[in-house]
C-alpha cells in the first residue's frame, strides 16, 4: 500500500481519479490519526492500494504532519510515503533544503531521539531510521509540481478548449488567480470545477509532465 500526502481538495480529487483509473483500491483519509493507525499496523497489512491524505499547504505538511508521523512510527515499520506539493516557482534545491530543515526541526520539537537522517536531493528523498533498530526506516519521497497543479490545469484547459475562448479571454484567464480561472473555465464549458479536475486525470492531460510521470511511477 502507498500513502500519498497532498496539499488540498484539488490534489485529492486528481489523485483519487488517477488511482482509480489505474485499477487501485483507493481511500481518502481526512484525519491524521487514521494515517498514524495505518502506519502503526504496517503498510503491507492494509487491503488498500493507495491512501490519500489531503492537508492545507506544504509548510504545514513539512513542519507538522510529517514530523508527527515520523515520530510515531520510527523504528516500528518500513514505509515510503509520497508527498505531492506545489513548487510555486522556487528552485528544487532550495525547496529540498526547506523540507529537510522543517522535518528536522519538527522532530526536534517532538524530542525525537536516536534517529538517523539520510537524504538524496537528486531523488528528492529524506529517509529517517532509528539508530536502535535500523531494520526499519521511513523514506519520504517528494513530488514537486514546479509551479502549481492549478496553474498547469488552467494552461492545459485553455489548450484543449481553445476554440471556446477568445484571445482576450485567454489572456485574462492566464493572468487571473488560478483558482478563479479554473471556475471560470469550467463554467464556460458547462461543467463544474471538480469535473474539470476529474476530466484532466481521466484523459491524462499531463502525460508529458515529469511530475505526472513520477506520480504514476510511485503509485503503480
Amino acid at each position: 500500500m502507498k500513502i500519498l500526502i497532498c496539499e488540498g481538495k484539488h490534489d485529492r480529487i486528481f489523485l483519487r481519479t488517477i488511482g482509480e483509473s489505474l485499477g487501485l483500491e483507493c481511500s481518502v483519509k481526512d484525519q491524521l490519526r487514521d494515517i498514524q493507525a495505518i502506519l502503526r499496523r504496517g503498510c503491507s497489512r492494509s487491503n488498500l492500494d493507495l491512501v490519500i491524505f489531503p492537508d492545507t499547504n506544504k509548510d504545514k505538511i513539512v513542519s507538522a504532519i510529517l514530523p508527527r508521523l515520523l515520530h510515531d512510527t520510527i523504528g516500528r515499520v518500513n514505509c515510503t510515503p509520497c508527498v505531492l506539493v506545489d513548487g510555486d516557482g522556487e528552485r528544487l534545491g532550495s525547496l529540498f533544503e526547506t523540507f529537510l530543515i522543517g522535518i528536522t526541526s519538527g522532530l526536534s520539537s517532538h524530542q525525537t531521539s536516536d534517529i538517523s537522517i539520510d537524504t538524496s536531493e537528486d531523488q528528492l528523498q529524506i529517509s529517517v531510521s532509528s539508530t536502535n533498530d535500523q531494520r526499519y526506516s521511513i523514506c519520504v519521497n517528494f513530488i514537486i509540481i514546479p509551479l502549481s497543479f492549478e496553474k498547469d490545469l488552467v494552461k492545459e484547459s485553455l489548450i484543449r478548449f481553445s476554440s471556446s475562448f477568445s484571445r482576450r479571454e485567454k489572456e485574462e484567464l492566464f493572468s487571473a488567480k488560478p483558482h478563479r480561472a479554473m471556475v471560470d473555465i469550467a463554467t464556460k464549458i458547462g461543467i463544474t470545477k471538480d469535473e474539470l479536475i476529474t476530466m484532466s486525470a481521466r484523459e491524462r492531460w499531463f502525460e508529458t509532465y515529469d511530475w505526472f510521470s513520477t506520480i504514476i511511477q510511485k503509485v503503480s
